[in-house]
């Protein structure tokens, strides 16, 4: 018993004491199928190994830092739903928080007929995080850009269902439009998250 015990004492003075109030967060808790996330926890028990899991299995191992801090990155699980990331470090330190995986999506409401003078609500989600602005951008087909805030979005996936408006800007020409919907001011193809959508007028 004795031997065990200076073991046990020796383990501890090598990587201090057991977490006592350990808590993770993640970058972001809404993410889409396959997009990287990252983990970030204090409190844990500095020097020790550490495993990160979702729902039980198991992502990947790693060392807590002398403060206590531990950290990891995974991408998020190819199926939305509803997740837990847990973290544990080798002395009993653990933490959990939730993980939402869900695609950005875009409905229009009522479906326009025609989108020439349609009036529709944006429903969105899935678009940014809790009180981010969210922006639509219209290419029109000689390439014009118009830029418009449509509000708000609220929740960890960033909900936001607008008022009636237009589908389009006045007086849109004839031609093939794009129309896509992201959290920056200004226009870029490659922003993300976003969700697009084209349009024929006439």
């Amino acid at each position: 018993m004795g031997r065990l015990v200076s073991h046990t004492v020796a383990l501890w003075a090598v990587l201090g004491s057991p977490a006592l109030a350990a808590n993770v967060r993640l970058n972001d808790a809404c993410r889409a199928p396959g997009e990287v996330t990252e983990v970030r926890g204090t409190g844990f028990t500095a020097g020790s190994p550490f495993t990160t899991a979702l729902d039980g299995v198991p992502l990947g191992l790693g060392t807590v830092d002398e403060l206590g801090a531990a950290s990891a990155r995974f991408p998020a699980p190819a199926r939305e739903g509803s997740y837990t990331v847990h973290v544990t470090d080798l002395l009993g330190g653990a933490a959990s928080t939730p993980l939402t995986v869900r695609r950005a999506s875009l409905s229009l409401v009522p479906r326009p007929r025609t989108a020439s003078g349609a009036r529709v609500r944006f429903v969105i989600d899935g678009l940014g995080a809790d009180g981010d602005s969210v922006w639509a951008h219209w290419v029109a087909p000689g390439g014009h850009v118009t830029n418009r805030r449509l509000g708000v979005a609220a929740g960890a996936c960033g909900s936001l269902r607008t008022a009636r408006r237009r589908l389009l800007p006045a007086g849109a020409r004839s031609g093939r439009w794009r129309l896509q919907i992201d959290t920056r001011m200004s226009y870029s193809r490659s922003a993300t998250p976003r969700v697009v959508q084209n349009i024929r007028v006439g």
